[in-house]
Formats: C-alpha cells, sequence, structure tokens
C-alpha cells in the first residue's frame, strides 16, 4: 500500500511543473521537480522541496511548508513569498541572481541550514520586519560590480535581524552603493544578535538604525563608517566588539544624537586594537556603559574644534552628578589607550 501510495504522490508532483498550489496539509508531498509558481499559489504542510521553486514574475506566493527548501529559490527579481511559517532553506539552497522578496508574517523566521550567498547583482528586498537566523551558518554578500546587496525598505520601523550568524562581504560596491543599505521609511533598523561581521572594504552605514544584541564583531583591516542620523545602541548585556586595524567611524548625521548610546551599565563597547574616528564637528561622548580596551587602541579625530572644543572631544562621562552618566572602564593588562589630534575629556563624577 506504501508503494502505491508514493507513486500517487510523484503522479501528483508531476503536475507541479507548470505551477500550482501545493497541499500538504493532508498528505505529504515530496516535490522532486522544480515547480513554478503563480499569483495567488500557495504550499503549506508537509511540503518537500528537493530541487527548489520558482515564482513568477510580480507574484505573491503563500508558504507555510514544514520541511526544509533545497536547491534553487528563483523569484525572478519582483516575485515574493509570504510566509505564514517558518521557513528552514537546506544546506544546498541557493538564491536565484536577480533577487526577490521574502516576507515573513506573525514573527516568522528563516532559518539558515547551512551558507547561503546572495549572489553578485541580487537584491534581496526586505519590506517586513524579517528575522534570519543563521544557526552559525554564514550569510555571504558576494562581491561584484553591483554586488549582493540587502535592501531595507519598508514602511517606517521596518526592522531586519540578523543573529546567530558570521555574515561576510560587507562593503561599498562602486558608486559608492552599499552592500546593505536603507529605503526612504524613517527609522529603519538593522538588529544584530550574535553575528560576526567582517568588512572586507570600507562601508558606509547610512540610512538606518543599528542595534546591537549578545555578542557582535566588527572584523577587517577596513573602515567601517556609521554616518546614520541615529545613534548606534548597545542594548542590555550586549558587546560591540571591535578587533585589530578595523577603523570605526562614528559619525551620526544629525549632530545632536552624536552620542553612541548604552542601553545600561551592562553595554559593553570592547575596543581590541582598532582606531576609534570622530570629526571635530560632533566628537564623541560614552555615558552610562562599559568601556573595555585590549591591545593599542587609538582615538582619533581631525583636530579641535573652536569655540568650544571639550563638546566636539571624546568625552567619557557627562560630568553630571547622576552616577547613571558615568562611564565604567577597564583598560586591560598591557593594552595602551591613545588620543590621536584631538581631546579626550575625562568626566566620570563618583
Amino acid at each position: 500500500m506504501r508503494h502505491i501510495r508514493f507513486g500517487m504522490y510523484l503522479l501528483l508532483v508531476s503536475s507541479y511543473i507548470h505551477a500550482a498550489s501545493i497541499d500538504g496539509t493532508v498528505s505529504p508531498q515530496w516535490v522532486t521537480t522544480t515547480p513554478t509558481f503563480a499569483n495567488g499559489d500557495f504550499a503549506r504542510g508537509f511540503v518537500k522541496f528537493t530541487q527548489g521553486f520558482s515564482v513568477d514574475a510580480g507574484a505573491v506566493v503563500t508558504m507555510n511548508v514544514t520541511e526544509s527548501v533545497a536547491g534553487q529559490i528563483n523569484l525572478n527579481s519582483t516575485g515574493a513569498i509570504i510566509l505564514e511559517g517558518d521557513m528552514h532553506l537546506a544546506a544546498n539552497a541557493t538564491l536565484a541572481a536577480g533577487g526577490g522578496r521574502i516576507a515573513p508574517q506573525n514573527g516568522a523566521a528563516i532559518f539558515l541550514d547551512g551558507n547561503l550567498s546572495v549572489p553578485a547583482g541580487t537584491v534581496l528586498d526586505i519590506r517586513d520586519n524579517t528575522i534570519i537566523d543563521g544557526q552559525g551558518h554564514e550569510l555571504i554578500l558576494e562581491n561584484g560590480n553591483f554586488g549582493g546587496v540587502i535592501l531595507i525598505n519598508g514602511p517606517d520601523h521596518t526592522t531586519l535581524t540578523l543573529r546567530n550568524m558570521t555574515l561576510r562581504g560587507v562593503r561599498d560596491y562602486p558608486g559608492n552603493i552599499p552592500s546593505i543599505l536603507f529605503g526612504s521609511g524613517l527609522k529603519q533598523n538593522l538588529v544584530l544578535e550574535n553575528v560576526t561581521v567582517w568588512v572586507d572594504d570600507t562601508y558606509i552605514f547610512f540610512g538606518g538604525n543599528l542595534l546591537i544584541n549578545g555578542e557582535v564583531k566588527l572584523m577587517g583591516p577596513h573602515v567601517f563608517a556609521y554616518l546614520s542620523p541615529n545613534n548606534l545602541t548597545i542594548n542590555n548585556d550586549s558587546t560591540l566588539f571591535i578587533d585589530l586595524d578595523t577603523v570605526f567611524h562614528y559619525a551620526p548625521t544629525d549632530r545632536f544624537s552624536k552620542h553612541l548610546h548604552f542601553e545600561s551599565s551592562t553595554s559593553r563597547l570592547f575596543l581590541n586594537g582598532c582606531t576609534v574616528f570622530a570629526p571635530n564637528d560632533t566628537g564623541l561622548t560614552l555615558t552610562n556603559g562599559h568601556l573595555i580596551v585590549d591591545h593599542r587602541t587609538v582615538l582619533a579625530s581631525d583636530g579641535l574644534a573652536d569655540p568650544d572644543p571639550q563638546s566636539t572631544a571624546f568625552n567619557f562621562g557627562t560630568a553630571y552628578p547622576d552616577p547613571n552618566t558615568n562611564l565604567t572602564i577597564d583598560i586591560l593588562p598591557g593594552a595602551q589607550l591613545e588620543c590621536s589630534n584631538g581631546l579626550f575629556v575625562y568626566n566620570n563624577k563618583n
């Protein structure tokens, strides 16, 4: 009986080559072809894609499948998948060049069961609150004249959360096109949670907010420039670790948002032999958090600004009597903290 039923599944699957909804809520569907979905189609329940699938350009398809997706996913640049539940991408899952939109709903997430590349010339279009959990794997933005791009382009406050992964290929492409960029919505967010970020060339973060959860590492001997209008935030019990020879350029374009924001005293900035640059018209003030320094770390500026040099200096603490504005500082044995071509002001008050 099992062999007969399996044969029926194969006959059923063969019809999917030319697009149809796939309902695995009644009986399991093992899809060994590469189906093409049209607008309004769906796949739900026990559906196992072994050779990937395609979504017509401009089509919107709904999915909530229990099994991991293997093979190539081709969204034909403008196709969209609405996720009603979590989606697992198998170790051999790939994205076709051109990109498209995957839109989780009601807290659904995308889980990587292996490394995943965003091919050169491909835009992964994030218009909805989205979580991508790498489960310890790598998300790779492939390099090119126009390389792989993550575009956060939803309404105001749209948030992309990348967690538990190594993120590779962060850089600006020719023409100053960043590999992670933001659309026109206000206060769109990139949340990094337990992520190691490899900066492969100069990268300018502009247009959105960056929030740090867990331990986030910036690696690579290149410039990571934070030029967003708003503060970078290190959340409770979280660490932003900036590694050897990385240049962290911090200059929010709103002069009144110049402070790197520590959510509490358990928010940590770990400078591990890097350079922190703040221009002389903004400076950098650190309060209410925990600064840790190792190796030779440099605070750099392009000179003092008049008429109020202290307001544009590197300020540790704010000189207010409230101890909550103090900065906890640990300089590890053998470490050096230098101030180059600028002013350093220690303002902690006990």
